[in-house]
């Protein structure tokens, strides 16, 4: 469900003004190029965008989580980004012609705000701090990505899975128990891990066996946190040879 507003709200200039790369740039100067900044509202499972979209604008994420997901298949498609608050999407699109490459969703409850792409190459084309600030960002974006691309083509499914349990870890934090928090579902990790829910459930059976995790009713505890990177690090061709994740 997505809803839009048309006027320029103050919780909107709090947005903009508390994300870094606009810090430098004047408040009269945010209020008259986005005075037509659209609200979206997304709730959990909600498409921001998808694959085959044209580029209009850049998200400017105001509350709430999504992820990226590139498909690789029919009916297959693969996590190569988490977003939560006070983020961009679509800095990409700034500066090549075409469409989106990959698909948006809500992973929770989500409101941000379409800038307009003229308005935006305008802001800050006029402030070479904001200029700055936009391409060290872009540079960041495409490295993680790449890095995260890299990881589930070269590493093998035991890797991935240890690698993308530590990544949601960071990203939503956990408990005073390790517990991540956030309750994801089998189908859902085996789509950040990169692998087949087969497979999946394979490889949380061996994890739990290593003492290395517990997962019971989608909630992820995390018990051994060191050797589980030590474990997504490790070259594996001669160890832990368990016949699951080649």
């Amino acid at each position: 469900m997505i809803a839009s507003d048309k006027k320029v709200s103050p919780a909107f200039i709090k947005a903009i003004t508390n994300f870094s790369i606009f810090r430098s740039c004047a408040v009269r100067d945010i209020e008259r190029r986005f005075n037509r900044a659209e609200l979206i509202e997304l709730f959990p499972g909600d498409v921001l965008y998808t694959g085959s979209a044209t580029p209009n604008g850049v998200y400017l994420i105001e509350s709430g989580n999504l992820k990226i997901v590139r498909t690789i298949a029919e009916d297959k498609w693969i996590t190569i980004k988490l977003i939560n608050r006070r983020s961009l999407i679509g800095l990409d699109s700034l500066f090549v012609a075409g469409k989106f490459q990959e698909t948006t969703l809500a992973i929770d409850k989500v409101r941000c705000y379409l800038l307009n792409k003229e308005a935006f190459l305008d802001l800050i084309f006029s402030n070479k701090t904001c200029y700055d600030a936009v391409i060290e960002m872009m540079n960041k974006e495409l490295v993680a990505a790449r890095s995260r691309i890299i990881s589930l083509s070269q590493k093998r499914a035991k890797q991935r899975l240890a690698e993308s349990i530590l990544w949601l870890s960071d990203f939503f934090g956990t408990d005073d128990n390790k517990r991540i928090k956030y309750k994801i579902r089998p189908g859902e990790l085996a789509t950040i891990a990169g692998t087949t829910l087969g497979n999946l459930y394979k490889l949380l059976a061996l994890f739990e066996s290593l003492m290395f995790i517990n997962y019971r009713y989608n909630s992820l505890q995390i018990l051994e946190p060191k050797k589980m990177f030590q474990f997504a690090s490790a070259d594996l061709s001669n160890r832990l040879k368990v016949g699951v994740g080649v």
